[in-house]
């Protein structure tokens, strides 16, 4: 089953968390959470995939604060090179995959090696 909804709050995750195995939100800032918010997601749904999406700054910072990227799972970063290529980059993992480069416009895995960023 899937179901989309075009705007939502904390509490509709909340409730959808425990229907569903996992939810994408786009974006995390919409919903009006804080970084807390979302490690209580993860405690209090320990079952659910959380695949969510955060805004950057002008500057590169995550908008609403970067302590929530020490609280994920994976983080991938959207990257656009000099060529125009957006890259999907994978800056944390805690399964052993830091720094996978996935080609998103070329649709093929460029790097799948530790590779200093």
């Amino acid at each position: 089953m899937f179901r989309a909804f075009e705007e939502g709050s904390l509490e509709d995750v909340r409730t959808e968390a425990a229907n569903f195995d996992c939810l994408i939100i786009d974006s995390f800032s919409k919903i009006s959470a804080k970084a807390t918010d979302f490690e209580a997601l993860r405690q209090d749904f320990p079952n659910t995939y959380f695949v969510i999406i955060f805004q950057k700054t002008t500057d590169g910072k995550i908008r609403g604060g970067s302590s929530i990227l020490f609280n994920s799972t994976a983080t991938i970063d959207i990257r656009v090179n000099d060529d125009g290529e957006r890259l999907a980059v994978m800056v944390k993992n805690r399964y052993d995959t830091e720094n996978f480069i996935y080609s998103i416009t070329e649709d093929r895995l460029v790097k799948e090696d530790k590779l200093p960023l």
